[in-house]
């Protein structure tokens, strides 16, 4: 169903686009962001806000479980997995950080 809704981007129907940008956010399939970014390019102001919603309900999906295993990570014994869990954590500050406007 996901490839489907990822076809449905494409159509001209605006009610059939605005469903399958919708159903995509509530999936929250990280393989859908590329597809969704590319559609923002001739996406309406409503449509664009509605990716944004889609593209922040997948990244919250994705992040909490990262979150928790950084976590875990950094409460490991081994001190080698509490550095890398460290390097890691960094880079997503960094991206985070360098999105910032």
């Amino acid at each position: 169903i996901v490839e489907e809704l990822v076809s449905d981007l494409q159509v001209v129907d605006p009610t059939k686009r605005h469903r399958a940008i919708w159903e995509l956010g509530q999936r929250g399939n990280s393989a859908t962001v590329q597809p969704l970014v590319n559609a923002m390019v001739d996406a309406d102001s409503k449509e664009k806000s509605l990716i944004l919603a889609a593209l922040s309900e997948i990244g919250m999906r994705s992040l909490k479980p990262m979150n928790r295993a950084l976590a875990i990570a950094l409460q490991d014994e081994n001190p080698e997995v509490r550095k890398n869990a460290i390097r890691d954590l960094t880079r997503v500050y960094d991206l985070v950080k360098s999105v910032r406007c």
